[in-house]
């Protein structure tokens, strides 16, 4: 059994300040859900804005976080320095603000002037903090977008990162067996859903970051997988049904899809299917330390045209993975990453005819010298459920 080293948070803020140091920053305001948690090491609500660390160049790290928060943060997170606040008064808190609390943490640092980095945010994870806002607070420093130097750092995993989300990936590998096992016809699609999350929470699934998706028939076949929630719609002989999991074990994400069909798949399922998994297993071997995203990805969208499929593209052919859902880098036209031994990434394959029914794969991949490593370990294929 292998022993976790506990993770060094006062080393990764120590790598921080480096960049910040390249910077020229003064302090450094974290307020994105997977900066949060890279650098407090606790559990904050992922869509639900008012928590940021805030990281002095020279000085004691602070949290600022709302007061239903300040029973546990003392348990739960290596930081002492925390800082509650409510938007009204109560009988053991004034009432402030959250752009407020921050600033008036930015005051107790003595950084109130020179340039303070905050999270703006990438279109995948917005930040929590406007400048204009802070700038009506706090008129001296200089407010700058900082959110590349949490992704420089984030973007290369430490050894204990690599094991959480090997032990996230195969929780989600035990919820798409689940599921996979509880198909029949006549289902709900909530039933399915359940029985793969009560298997997930039994292998060691704290929560679900972006919940279940399980989609069948016409759902499965939305473009670009649309992220349906569970329904009672029934399942039926013949459907494809879409699975995707996103448990998450000690702050790191699980994040799977699996593909299926209801007894024998017709001829175009099946076709569609072998499209899948054959560019699959070809873009899989595009991972490769030295590669540059932008181009893995253009691979993706040329073979789905070329296999007569290329007006089904999906929006996002992969991502980084770690603690939010989707992290930088993003597998898009646009993305100039060089990938690097230790990064985790999540390779996502999706072709959604509305007429077939969409097929799809994603799982995630460790970058090594000496070649990509799945994490997931269902077989990546089209899985025939009797009917």
């Amino acid at each position: 059994m292998t022993t976790l080293t506990p993770i060094s948070y006062e080393g990764r803020v120590a790598k921080l300040r480096a960049g910040m140091q390249r910077a020229n920053l003064k302090a450094l305001v974290v307020s994105r859900a997977a900066s949060i948690y890279y650098t407090a090491g606790c559990y904050f609500h992922p869509f639900r804005p008012g928590a940021a660390v805030i990281i002095p160049l020279e000085g004691d790290v602070m949290i600022v976080a709302r007061a239903v928060d300040l029973g546990r943060l003392p348990y739960e997170t290596w930081i002492r320095e925390i800082r509650p606040w409510v938007g009204w008064q109560t009988n053991s808190l004034p009432e402030t603000s959250f752009e407020k609390a921050v600033v008036d943490a930015l005051r107790s640092a003595k950084c109130t002037s020179g340039r303070i980095g905050i999270e703006i945010g990438m279109d995948q994870e917005p930040g929590r903090l406007a400048p204009g806002t802070l700038d009506n607070l706090l008129a001296g420093p200089e407010f700058v977008d900082a959110s590349k130097i949490l992704d420089h750092v984030m973007m290369r995993k430490e050894p204990q990162e690599i094991l959480l989300l090997k032990k996230a990936a195969a929780i989600a590998d035990v919820g798409a067996r689940a599921a996979l096992d509880s198909i029949r016809p006549g289902m709900r699609e909530t039933e399915v859903a359940g029985a793969a999350e009560f298997a997930m929470r039994q292998a060691g699934a704290e929560w679900y970051m972006a919940g279940t998706t399980v989609a069948s028939g016409f759902r499965a076949a939305y473009a670009f997988a649309g992220e349906p929630v569970p329904t009672d719609n029934l399942l039926q002989r013949g459907d494809v049904v879409h699975l995707d999991f996103t448990p998450v074990y000690k702050l790191y994400l699980g994040d799977h899809i699996a593909m299926a069909v209801l007894g024998e798949p017709n001829r175009e399922q099946a076709e569609l299917a072998k499209v899948v998994e054959s560019i699959t297993e070809e873009y899989l071997d595009k991972f490769r330390v030295g590669a540059v995203v932008a181009d893995i990805d253009r691979f993706a969208r040329q073979a789905k045209t070329k296999a007569g499929f290329g007006q089904y593209d999906c929006w996002i052919n992969g991502h980084g993975m770690g603690l939010a859902p989707r992290t930088p880098p993003y597998f898009t036209p646009n993305d100039k990453t060089v990938l690097e031994a230790d990064m985790v990434l999540e390779l996502v394959l999706q072709i959604h005819p509305p007429k077939i029914g969409g097929m799809a794969l994603e799982f995630a991949v460790h970058i090594t010298d000496s070649g990509p490593v799945p994490l997931n370990k269902t077989p990546r294929r089209l899985h025939v459920v009797a009917g």
